[in-house]
């Protein structure tokens, strides 16, 4: 059987497949667990026009104001969002430089030239853009009431992509033999990376200490 530890958009898949085959898991982990899509899409974007008028930054208030709440029609104005998600400190890590590491990281792999670094943000934007309609409907509260293993929700508390309320909403209805909400109070989206150690801690509590 299998440990399920799945990350941002991932973390729907996880909750879909050891909702539909249990016996082919253990327990699942859903790192920056996303439950509502739209909802979230929309949560974040009032979050961060509330940052930019809290800190009167009337510019990026005004930016945000004039593409107004999503659903968007382009991703020219997901990509604002995005950017000013990442000025507040609540993108993919805290500290913005996330893009920069995955990027160092492919190069230095030896198996991924410029190019492949280039057709690598191409097929995101590619799957972003094939995958929105369908992915915009999904609201696990109202599709997955109960699974049969131990599920576990390890939430950025800086996050602004995916803001906690909509995971917590569907955490406290789901039925499951054992769940739990863990805060990563030093982390946005990935707190995977943001606090490694204390990811790895978790996991070594939760599965086994010769597991990792």
């Amino acid at each position: 059987k299998l440990h399920s530890v799945r990350h941002s958009w991932g973390t729907i898949l996880g909750i879909l497949a050891i909702s539909q085959e249990p016996h082919l898991y253990k327990c699942c982990f859903g790192v920056s667990q996303i439950a509502n899509v739209a909802d979230s899409e929309k949560l974040s974007y009032m979050k961060v026009l509330e940052k930019a008028k809290q800190i009167g930054n009337d510019k990026v208030y005004i930016k945000l104001s004039k593409i107004g709440p999503p659903p968007w029609n382009n991703l020219k104005d997901n990509r604002i969002q995005q950017k000013h998600i990442e000025m507040f400190g609540g993108r993919i890590t805290r500290d913005g430089k996330m893009t920069f590491r995955i990027i160092k990281g492919l190069l230095l792999s030896g198996e991924y030239t410029i190019p492949d670094v280039v057709r690598y943000f191409k097929g995101l934007n590619f799957s972003m853009e094939c995958l929105e309609d369908e992915v915009m409907k999904i609201d696990l509260q109202n599709q997955v009431k109960s699974v049969d293993i131990p599920i576990y929700f390890l939430m950025g508390k800086h996050d602004l992509i995916s803001p906690f309320e909509p995971a917590k909403q569907f955490f406290n209805k789901i039925k499951a033999p054992e769940k739990q909400w863990i805060w990563f109070k030093n982390s946005a989206h990935t707190p995977t990376f943001e606090e490694e150690e204390k990811f790895i801690k978790i996991l070594r509590k939760i599965i086994g200490p010769d597991t990792i």
